[in-house]
């Protein structure tokens, strides 16, 4: 079963046949094929505690499905009478909100499940399409319940398994609220002109902060190119980025760039989304400022925050984002390479690029337990106080990253989801304050 070509519109469905199967299977398998079948079974986390017998007989019964890329194996609000497993292949696991963007949720591989509500007898919750050629193995709802009878231990404890994952994606779903808000976003852009001073963790926390009061309408663009810290650091694995977006878009293969981008977000448990500037290093070194530019503009009506993490260089990248910014966030830590760059750019800000004062935050950020420049310095050297200062948190940052966690989530008494939230009180005063003034 051949796939549309990209260009051919939206992703064609799998076609059921009256037993639940796609047509024109055969209908005997091979010795061979039943191997093939439980081993790609026994991969399967919801068949874990299945008894061999019962994996054997599943893998005689299960129908393969080969699959080119954008099909919708799964939709969202319809009822489902299979349920699927990869046995080679990615599928893309997506929830549509109000405004009809696709928002990615996870991406699924070889082994993994989907089609799970068959089992439950409700509508799906999510979307699940496949992003490249794929060979599945679909088992309806006769096949499943000849081997696992209703009600027997054995299908209650798939129900059970099939109900969590279930949730999971409800739970996800229900803290964003996906319509648009009114009027545009406000650009922050994070800028550090040296390494190690925590910009990626304080975008990271100040966008979970913002989002719990506007979840699904936070959007953290990470451009600290070539690497994805942003999406590592947040727990999710990129399958598209703004570059590619981008490209699919100029190319009129899907649809316009604003729905391209949001397709190519991803969204965290706590509300926030993350769009990364590009995939591969290559990608990374064909990024045009007005590529980004337009990207940023184009997602402003859609969000109520964006958030862009920005790399160290100084270059007419980053400044074509920071002259678009409504907020610039300066963080800096107590040492004199960081303060003494830090005042420097705030002159290029000042002298060169003619930006007010009350458009820079400045954040001291305390990445060691022991401040080697007192305040007074600080102040000195930089003209001015900082707006808000993080104290140290010892190895906290770190522990978070290896746990896949957000301090602003997880430990609301940090040091860093302290700071971060007295930031976002700051960007949501001037937002409201903005928005009263506008007639």
């Amino acid at each position: 079963m051949e796939a549309p070509s990209q260009g051919s519109g939206a992703p064609a469905s799998v076609p059921q046949a009256a037993n639940g199967a796609a047509p024109g299977l055969p209908t005997a398998i091979s010795p061979g094929q039943i191997v093939r079948n439980l081993v790609t079974l026994e991969q399967a986390p919801a068949f874990f505690t299945l008894p061999d017998y019962q994996l054997r007989r599943l893998a005689r019964r299960v129908r393969v499905v080969e699959l080119g890329p954008h099909v919708r194996v799964v939709e969202q609000g319809q009822m489902g009478d299979s349920i699927y497993v990869i046995e080679h292949g990615t599928c893309l696991l997506t929830v549509e909100g109000e405004g009809g963007h696709a928002v990615s949720l996870s991406r699924l591989g070889d082994g993994d499940l989907c089609g799970e509500t068959a089992v439950l007898d409700e509508p799906s919750a999510v979307t699940v399409t496949t992003a490249t050629p794929c060979r599945l193995l679909a088992l309806d709802q006769a096949s499943l319940h000849a081997v696992l009878p209703e009600a027997s231990p054995s299908e209650a404890e798939l129900r059970r398994q099939m109900a969590r994952r279930n949730s999971s994606y409800k739970e996800t779903i229900a803290r964003a609220h996906w319509a648009s808000p009114s009027g545009e976003a406000s650009v922050i852009a994070a800028y550090a002109s040296k390494g190690g001073a925590g910009r990626t963790t304080i975008a990271i926390n100040l966008a979970a902060q913002l989002a719990r009061d506007h979840p699904g309408s936070v959007l953290l663009v990470d451009l600290d190119f070539p690497h994805n810290q942003v999406a590592v650091l947040s727990g999710l694995v990129p399958t598209s980025s703004l570059t590619r977006a981008s490209w699919t878009a100029s190319l009129g293969d899907a649809g316009d760039l604003e729905d391209a981008l949001l397709s190519a977000a991803q969204l965290h448990a706590s509300g926030y989304l993350v769009l990364s500037g590009a995939l591969r290093v290559m990608e990374a070194e064909l990024v045009d400022p007005e590529q980004v530019t337009r990207a940023i503009r184009a997602l402003k009506s859609t969000f109520r925050y964006i958030i862009v993490d920005l790399g160290i260089a100084l270059n007419e990248l980053a400044l074509s984002v920071i002259d678009l910014a409504d907020h610039l966030v300066l963080i800096l830590t107590p040492e004199l390479p960081s303060l003494k760059s830090g005042r420097d750019v705030l002159q290029i800000f000042r002298d060169q690029m003619h930006m007010p004062e009350d458009r820079v935050t400045l954040v001291l950020n305390h990445r060691q337990a022991n401040a080697v420049v007192a305040m007074e310095a600080v102040e000195r050297t930089l003209g001015r106080p900082p707006a808000v200062e993080i104290g140290h948190d010892g190895n906290k940052p770190e522990r978070a990253v290896m746990a896949g966690t957000v301090l602003a989530l997880t430990d609301p008494k940090s040091e860093i989801a302290r700071g971060t939230r007295r930031l976002a009180e700051m960007f949501a005063t001037d937002a409201a304050e903005g928005k009263e003034a506008s007639p």
